[in-house]
């Protein structure tokens, strides 16, 4: 299955380069990490806790946008770091160089992608809402809500993350500064749809297989539960853009996935 080749292929870029990936990565997530937690994770985890927090008018803006501004730069930086470590073979000797015009491309990018899913998503809700509400009603109740949510979940999530996907090899573009559409994108991953619905599967399911344990057994507010999730965050970071890397590799550089 091509879709197990190129995620076995991106857990060996991760696994494989772990030296590698930590130097790169590791300080500057490290920061990420500290900031959150010292600024109040456990807060954000806790739905119920925020929900308090902003009806007694006490909601911590300041602090999330510090945890939202430090993630978004740290991850950056790592990111094209690590794009243009496997792609370029450039290799930093400690914290890499911080590339302050690609990380800015690569967000620019990004918000790029947001904005044209934005009718698409909004087109689909529509035509599906269109044919779901005659099952609600039939249905009736919370059982007819619930196959609704599911139902309009799966036909709006599954799509979307294929499409965002294949627009996406724009981003390790602009990791080496190379220049990329959201048609040539597009274009270099016709025909790879079903591949890249099998990956966002394995991951989706992963993920769900990663994620569970620790909110089960401890909460999603506990010391455990927070750690947890930092842990398993670098790893999901890190998995996500060799994905990224992979595809990019594969589908515009027309590399071969390596097995051994």
């Amino acid at each position: 299955m091509r879709a197990m080749d190129i995620v076995n292929h991106s857990l060996r870029q991760v696994f494989g380069n772990l030296s590698a990936a930590l130097r790169i990565s590791g300080l500057l997530y490290a920061v990420q990490a500290l900031v959150s937690v010292v600024f109040g994770l456990s807060l954000f985890l806790d739905e119920a806790a925020m929900q308090q927090a902003m009806l007694n008018g006490g909601f911590p803006w300041g602090r999330l946008l510090a945890i939202v501004v430090v993630s978004l730069v740290t991850s950056l930086w790592i990111v094209v770091a690590w794009h243009r470590y496997v792609l370029l073979e450039e290799n930093p000797g400690g914290l890499p160089a911080f590339r302050g015009d690609r990380m800015l491309a690569y967000f620019g990018k990004s918000l790029l992608i947001g904005l044209v899913l934005v009718p698409v998503i909004l087109i689909a809700s529509i035509l599906i809402a269109m044919v779901t509400t005659p099952i609600m009603t039939l249905l009736g109740g919370a059982s007819g809500a619930a196959v609704s949510g599911v139902t309009v979940g799966i036909l709006i999530l599954v799509p979307i993350m294929v499409i965002a996907t294949r627009l996406s090899l724009i981003l390790p573009a602009a990791a080496l500064g190379e220049s990329m559409t959201l048609k040539q994108s597009w274009k270099a991953t016709s025909g790879a749809s079903v591949t890249i619905l099998g990956v966002m599967a394995i991951l989706m399911v992963a993920s769900l297989v990663v994620d569970l344990p620790a909110q089960w057994l401890f909460g999603p507010d506990s010391m455990v539960a927070i750690v947890w999730t930092i842990v398993t965050g670098w790893f999901k970071m890190m998995i996500g853009a060799s994905i990224l890397t992979t595809l990019y590799g594969v589908y515009v550089e027309d590399r071969s996935l390596v097995f051994s």
